[in-house]
């Protein structure tokens, strides 16, 4: 895997097939953005692999 790729699991919803993710994973990707919303820079570069592991 390269630096810049993140594989997220998802799951399926048996009824429509549309993907979600699971609660955790969810609070994990909402815990980063919020963490970015802080920042005062105007470029930010997150490496998600260590933030998710």
């Amino acid at each position: 895997m390269k630096q810049s790729e993140l594989i997220i699991q998802t799951n399926v919803c048996s009824t429509c097939g549309e993907r979600y993710f699971d609660d955790d994973v969810m609070q994990n990707l909402e815990k980063i953005i919020n963490e970015l919303r802080t920042l005062t820079t105007e470029m930010s570069i997150v490496n998600y692999a260590e933030k998710v592991a």
